[in-house]
């Protein structure tokens, strides 16, 4: 039930699309086609490729800061080495350590050291850029002298001795402090004064290895250290290094200093990194940023030779805010070049629905009911190849229709002339059977006249070879056939001709106006009608020009209306066949609407009407 149920809706929605996109035009399918299968799989690219971007770049951040901590931890075990080697120098100097531990009686006797010891601690100074050098002792008989040595009265009284004694030749790296007066060297932390970190060594007396004899300690001044914690990183990194208690003692950042890495871990510091461990051994954390809004920083931790930490705040959303930056960019680019392929499809479309146009236009026929080829449409597309083909069709076909049309003119003339010749033996026999009763009958000059009307009648009848000829000619050839009724009927046929002169040129199927007299005698001379007479006139309707053959004969019978207007004839030379050869002609020389119009007149008598177009006239 439920699968039926999704897939009858899914049939529904497919309909409902399928019917929407099928109405729109064709500019508005290629917009839609472009937006659903380029700009939205385009976009949703872009989107997981700059999510994706993110994360690389932080692993690049983290990357970089981690190779420049590693390179900051290598040069400052290199110096702390080096403060380390100066003080070498001090404790293995043997006169020095033996002057310290002797007994003086008086002043005097301890001139010596005192110089000594000033000339040794100012040649270190100089060549090794120390803030000071101070030797503390425990030694009752010595005086101090601030600020190279310090009598103190007991060693073992001092904060971190325990540590500094079991190291003897390591050192031990005391934190930030202040220089003081009263020689109080492991005092805490102070924010007064002059900042300076030491490297402590322990003299040892001669021969006893467990008894210190005194501290050597150099002072060394922050901004040295400070130099090598600005490496150049390519973000703003607060780097910083914290003594063995966690307290950061020197920084790139002034706000960091006297903070404990606690502190940076909300009150505790974890034992294991929560990213775990950087590509060149080093910690790294996750942490809140201490400036709060939730910013995401990464802290990165590293120790040092002699018991210290050298670390490094990351900003995540440093690097985020460039990727956002990137991010508004190519969406920008994206939403940029969406529009332009919007603006482009829409000219594409107008382009090509205008040659679309141009094309369908082609499909309207002419008045030969022909295709109309127009100009070639200019390209290598399939609307060019499509016109090419059509236009070829549209040659083919005139050329068939050529042929159809050249055939059936030839067909009309053949009937034409067949109709023509039907007429032609039909009264020739009739005015050769009438002149052979004149020769037994009548005079030669009466025979003689007879003659001569027939030989007008066809000059005019053959007329070259023509079909049509002009209404002048006809008129000639009618004569010439009246002049013979007239002969035969001795005076019972009387014609009156009153066409208007300017129809003489009118062109029309040779004998058309005979038959037309020919049936007004033979059927209009009754019992009750023994004479007739004939009457030719014209008129011009429109573009038509109207020949009438009026007569006051017996009329037509119901029979021969019916027989003409039904497109019947009488058979080759039966009553009505000479109208209907009429009709059959002029329809075939003009057309459907050209024919005769056959009518009895109220007062007695019939009248046909023949329908000839005037030529030139639109």
């Amino acid at each position: 039930m439920f699968k039926d149920f999704l897939k009858r809706w899914f049939n529904l929605i497919r309909q409902f699309a399928l019917g929407v996109y099928l109405n729109l035009r064709f500019r508005e399918k290629l917009i839609f086609s472009y937006l659903l299968f380029g700009f939205v799989p385009l976009l949703c690219i872009s989107i997981f490729q700059l999510s994706s971007l993110i994360r690389v770049m932080q692993r690049d951040a983290e990357a970089s800061a981690a190779s420049a901590l590693r390179e900051t931890a290598e040069r400052l075990d290199e110096r702390f080495a080096l403060y380390n080697s100066v003080a070498d120098g001090l404790v293995q100097d043997l006169r020095l350590t033996a002057d310290l531990a002797r007994r003086y009686d008086s002043l005097g006797e301890a001139v010596g050291l005192y110089v000594y010891l000033w000339g040794r601690v100012s040649s270190i100074k100089e060549s090794n850029q120390l803030l000071d050098v101070t030797v503390y002792i425990q030694n009752e008989t010595l005086v101090s002298a601030p600020p190279y040595l310090i009598t103190v009265d007991a060693l073992e009284s001092l904060d971190k001795f325990d540590r500094l004694k079991t190291s003897y030749a390591a050192p031990y790296i005391g934190g930030l402090r202040l220089v003081s007066q009263r020689g109080d060297y492991w005092t805490s932390l102070a924010l007064e004064g002059r900042p300076l970190i030491s490297l402590n060594r322990v003299i040892t007396r001669q021969n006893v290895l467990q008894r210190p004899a005194a501290v050597v300690s150099l002072l060394i001044h922050t901004d040295s250290l400070t130099q090598i914690l600005n490496y150049g990183s390519e973000y703003s990194t607060p780097v910083f290094l914290a003594d063995e208690d966690g307290v950061v003692a020197v920084s790139t950042d002034p706000a960091l200093v006297g903070r404990r890495l606690s502190d940076l871990f909300g009150g505790e510091t974890p034992e294991q990194p929560s990213e775990g461990r950087g590509p060149h051994g080093e910690a790294v954390y996750q942490l809140e940023s201490s400036g709060g809004g939730g910013n995401e920083e990464h802290l990165l931790t590293r120790g040092l030779e002699y018991g210290w930490t050298l670390g490094a705040l990351l900003d995540m959303d440093e690097v985020a805010a460039e990727v956002q930056a990137t991010r508004y960019i190519s969406f920008g680019i994206v939403l940029l070049g969406a529009v332009l392929s919007v603006l482009l499809f829409s000219l594409h479309s107008v382009a090509m629905e205008r040659r679309v146009k141009r094309l369908l236009e082609k499909f309207h026929t002419d008045a030969s009911g022909l295709p109309r080829s127009g100009e070639p449409i200019p390209g290598r597309d399939e609307i060019a190849l499509l016109d090419q083909g059509f236009r070829k069709m549209t040659e083919d076909l005139e050329l068939v229709m050529a042929d159809l049309t050249k055939a059936e003119q030839e067909k009309r003339e053949a009937q034409v002339r067949e109709l023509q010749a039907r007429i032609k033996p039909h009264f020739l026999y009739n005015v050769l059977s009438f002149i052979g009763w004149m020769t037994q009958s009548q005079t030669p000059g009466h025979v003689r006249s007879a003659i001569e009307a027939l030989a007008a009648f066809y000059r005019v009848s053959l007329s070259g070879g023509r079909d049509i000829i002009t209404l002048e000619e006809e008129l000639k050839g009618l004569n010439a056939y009246i002049t013979i009724q007239q002969m035969r009927g001795g005076g019972r046929v009387r014609a009156v001709e009153t066409v208007s002169p300017l129809l003489g040129g009118l062109e029309l199927p040779k004998l058309t106006l005979q038959p037309i007299v020919e049936n007004a005698i033979e059927h209009g001379i009754s019992d009750a009608h023994p004479n007739i007479a004939i009457i030719i006139t014209s008129e011009v309707e429109g573009c038509d020009a109207l020949i009438h053959v009026d007569d006051d004969g017996a009329g037509f019978s119901r029979e021969s209306l019916l027989r003409v207007t039904a497109d019947k004839g009488g058979g080759p030379f039966g009553k009505g066949y000479g109208l209907y050869n009429v009709q059959t002609r002029l329809r075939l020389c003009f057309g459907p609407e050209y024919s005769l119009a056959l009518c009895n007149k109220p007062e007695g008598g019939a009248r046909v009407t023949v329908r000839i177009p005037l030529a030139g006239c639109q």
